[in-house]
């Protein structure tokens, strides 16, 4: 049986040991996407899809790593790995092993500016070990094995893997996954150079006022211990200090971190009393051994701390509820005069919660419950995702709901109702009757409208400044006031 080379590719991640990979799908990169449904891989390999590349670059980093495993990342071609080069650079400068794999136009179409058709390894090439541009099929095996070897050896990296479409669709009857990498040219040492450490502990012995500024490798290599023991020798780090009261001070040995989670957090050398350190204030993680005074100082500090964001977000839930308030009584007493029950659902928002006549009664008499999740938005003209919808349902007219007017009109809106008490907003699919510049809703009313010119004669909407075809989704139109005399304007014809 033939194995089209995106089957052979998620093969080589299992043989790999890749468990995990993050990714967002595209159109180059599909045939490799309908792998984990075709044949299964979706219970052997766990993809977790992002909302865009580069979140996916950086959580294969930051699984990477946790894990100490090489992160694996997927993405389409063009824009799509693009989108990845923050992650993979983020990588590259913190020694993070990841493997990027990427689509790409067909082979015979590359180089020739074709759609959505970038040349992502040489873009990643200054911040990336190593990248290949595969394109043969019996060459995926070697390139997968040689992209996690030199993702994970010597100082780790990423690695930038991309396979043309026309390449992931071709077939092999079998292939053969390489045990060893044997890579001329790269054999990285693994071992320090006796005579440059000889010249190290030389200098450091030398040094008046030794200084050392470690870097992220020290925790790759877990030799924080091995590194506090290098800075404590011949140095006594007991504090000689007493507290502000006068006793002594009783903590003893202070070379602790500051932000215990934190990579870059900052050490305490003990030279300065923990009530005075103003990290022992203001810092999230703080010393360990800090003293008990100053750890009851920080608590009340963090007290008061909260203490003055709840109320002061107390007083903001307050004036929004007012004003949700203020806008269900008007929505209420739509309802009201419709004669609807409290059963009865009330259509606001594609985003927000299910709606009912009720509970529009039950805010606007003050009554929230504790689960009612309210924003400065809620229940505004801005929620609407459909005025005209709304206004139908309520029995009101869209300006009632709109704000511009505080009538309510007896009948229920549709499209044979009486528009002439209505205001200036009219809803589609009712046409204007005349050629001109009208502002329109396309979309949920946070979202605004804009402005398009209709073309009664062709009845179709037009570009406002130039005379060529739109198609915009219109909910809801008004015709824009005549414009001054101050104001020139003239549309320009489209020449064809």
């Amino acid at each position: 049986m033939r194995m089209k080379t995106a089957q052979i590719l998620m093969e080589c991640l299992l043989e790999q040991g890749v468990d995990t990979v993050f990714g967002y799908p595209g159109g180059t990169i599909l045939n490799v996407y309908d792998e984990f449904e075709l044949h299964g891989y979706k219970d052997k390999i766990r993809h977790i899809l992002t909302a865009h590349e580069q979140g996916a670059s950086h959580a294969a980093d930051g699984y990477a790593r946790s894990t100490g495993k090489a992160g694996v990342v997927i993405a389409t071609s063009g824009p799509g790995a693009t989108n990845l080069v923050t992650g993979i650079a983020t990588a590259y400068m913190d020694s993070i092993p990841m493997v990027a794999i990427t689509g790409n136009v067909a082979v015979e179409l590359l180089g020739r500016d074709s759609f959505q058709e970038v040349d992502i390894t040489g873009a990643v090439a200054p911040f990336s070990k190593h990248s290949y541009l595969v394109k043969n099929a019996n060459d995926i095996p070697r390139v997968v094995r040689e992209a996690f070897h030199i993702a994970s050896t010597g100082r780790p990296g990423p690695v930038l893997i991309d396979i043309p479409i026309d390449v992931q669709e071709q077939t092999l009857k079998k292939f053969d996954w390489p045990e060893e990498v044997n890579i001329r040219g790269y054999k990285p040492s693994v071992k320090g150079n006796d005579l440059q450490i000889k010249r190290v502990v030389e200098t450091i012995a030398k040094a008046r006022q030794p200084l050392i500024c470690a870097g992220g490798g020290v925790w790759l290599a877990d030799a924080q211990e091995e590194l506090l023991e290098l800075a404590k020798a011949g140095t006594d780090w007991r504090p000689a200090f007493s507290c502000p009261d006068g006793s002594p001070c009783k903590r003893g040995d202070a070379f602790l971190r500051h932000d215990l989670d934190c990579f870059c957090g900052e050490l305490c050398k003990g030279e300065t009393c923990c009530l005075r350190c103003p990290k022992a204030k203001t810092a999230y993680y703080a010393c360990e051994r800090m003293c008990s005074k100053a750890k009851a100082a920080r608590k009340l500090q963090r007290e008061e701390d909260e203490a003055i964001a709840a109320k002061r977000e107390a007083e903001i839930q307050a004036k929004i509820r007012e004003n949700v308030q203020l806008r269900a009584k008007r929505l209420a007493a739509a309802a009201d005069a419709a004669g609807l029950d409290d059963n009865s659902p009330i259509y606001i928002s594609d985003y927000g919660r299910s709606m009912t006549a009720g509970k529009l009664r039950e805010w606007a008499a003050g009554q929230f419950a504790e689960d009612d999740r309210l924003y400065p938005s809620t229940l505004s003209p801005k929620d609407y995702s459909d005025p005209a919808r709304l206004a139908e349902e309520l029995g009101c007219s869209t300006d009632y709901l709109l704000g511009v007017t505080d009538h309510l009109t007896s009948a229920a809106l549709s499209t044979a109702t009486d528009l002439e008490a209505d205001g200036p907003w009219r809803w589609w699919p009712e046409q204007p009757q005349e050629s001109g510049l009208y502002w329109c809703i396309t979309g949920p009313m946070s979202h605004g409208g804009s402005l398009y010119w209709w073309n009664a004669e062709e009845e179709q909407w037009e570009h406002p400044a130039m005379a060529f075809r739109m198609s915009p989704t219109v909910t809801l139109w008004m015709k824009c006031p005549q414009l001054p005399d101050s104001m020139s304007w003239e549309r320009q014809e489209v020449q064809e």
